[in-house]
């Protein structure tokens, strides 16, 4: 049996047992959506069920991890940070909404990512506007540096072919 076929049956059996399991509604759709990109997915498949498992463990943030999951499946580099994004998503006790901006500065930075990830760590503690402003300067700086103007053409240079 070939690596993909595994795969593809493994996300069949996490879905079965899901729909066996009790979890949350917001936790199945994103269980579909992250099976939806891993039968999709171009490349890094593990990495895309990874995603999977920190759906799993979260209890918040599902919007970033199914994205996380969709770019370290449809991009060619920085599948990483992706991930690590998503596990930093899965780990906050609310939601974070600058971790969707975080995610899109790691697709047009392409590099720097220790920066980016810490830069998810501290939008994760904030918790004042004074801090929000702060974080707000931090992300602001790393964008002027990133590698593509804009997400639609980063996402467009970093497809696999």
């Amino acid at each position: 049996m070939n690596k993909r076929v595994g795969i593809i049956l493994g996300v069949v059996l996490v879905l079965l047992v899901v729909s066996i399991v009790g979890v949350s509604s917001r936790q199945r759709r994103a269980l579909n959506d992250v099976a939806g990109t891993t039968l999709l997915a171009d490349a890094h498949h593990v990495r895309v069920v990874e995603c999977g498992k920190l759906v799993l463990q979260a209890e918040y943030n599902y919007d970033v991890i199914t994205r996380a999951a969709e770019y370290v499946g449809t991009l060619g580099s920085s599948t990483s940070v992706y991930v690590g994004v998503a596990r930093i998503a899965s780990e906050a006790d609310h939601e974070v909404p600058e971790l969707a901006e975080v995610l899109d500065l790691a697709v047009m930075k392409q590099n720097e990512m220790d920066r980016v990830l810490a830069l998810a760590r501290e939008a994760v503690a904030i918790q004042n506007e004074t801090q929000r402003t702060i974080w707000r300067a931090r992300h602001a700086s790393l964008l002027a540096t990133a590698q593509y103007p804009n997400l639609r053409t980063a996402l467009e240079a970093e497809k696999l072919n």
